[in-house]
């Protein structure tokens, strides 16, 4: 009859297993991903980047063009009834080997209160060439507008601020062996007044 140890060591060893605790584990890493934010409300030096300056994150140089509030999701051809929503517009240059569209939805987060407490992810990309299929290649620096719907319709806190994460590379993580670019806490807040369109401030 085996051991109660060695029946452990032989569970551990099946590759479902192993792939389950790796799974849980980032989950882990993400839920402490998410409050980075909150963590460091205490720090009041985070640098701070307005429309036009360029704030580094490690896998990305982000530059705030303009913000806005629209009853029109970008890309509809009507208003949404009862809906309004907060585009904020960047240049943002991926300068990562991979796609860099996925840590720019993660990495930049409203913060409705101004601070610190309450953070949300865009709901949706929107390529410059207006299509929702965004891709920021290694190097080639494009435009997105990332879109937040408005709680409520309620006009957010002027001026809008957001956060954004920093992010290291790994050449080879703990948890899978392989390199990643993982994110590291906070790395900068942009502050932008949300004009009625970016055609005001001559970024249409």
């Amino acid at each position: 009859m085996s051991s109660p140890d060695k029946d452990i060591a032989g569970t551990l060893r099946h590759p479902w297993v192993r792939a389950l605790i790796v799974v849980a584990m980032l989950a882990l890493l993400a839920t402490a991903a998410l409050g980075g934010f909150r963590k460091a409300e205490s720090h009041k030096d985070w640098p701070v980047f307005g429309a036009g300056q360029q704030a580094g994150s490690g896998a990305l140089l982000i530059t705030p063009l303009c913000a806005w509030t629209t009853a029109q999701k970008p890309g509809r051809q009507s208003p949404d009834a009862d809906k309004r929503y907060l585009v904020l517009r960047v240049r943002a240059e991926n300068l990562t080997e991979r796609d860099g569209s996925r840590y720019l939805g993660q990495d930049v987060v409203w913060l409705p209160d101004g601070r610190t407490g309450e953070q949300r992810a865009a709901s949706s990309q929107r390529a410059d060439d207006h299509s929702y299929f965004v891709q920021l290649q290694p190097r080639l620096p494009g435009t997105v507008d990332l879109v937040w719907e408005l709680p409520g319709a309620a006009a957010p806190r002027q001026p809008v601020t957001w956060g954004v994460y920093r992010r290291r590379f790994e050449p080879r993580t703990y948890l899978s062996g392989e390199a990643m670019w993982v994110q590291d806490g906070p790395a900068a807040k942009l502050v932008l007044p949300a004009r009625g369109s970016c055609t005001a401030a001559g970024q249409a």
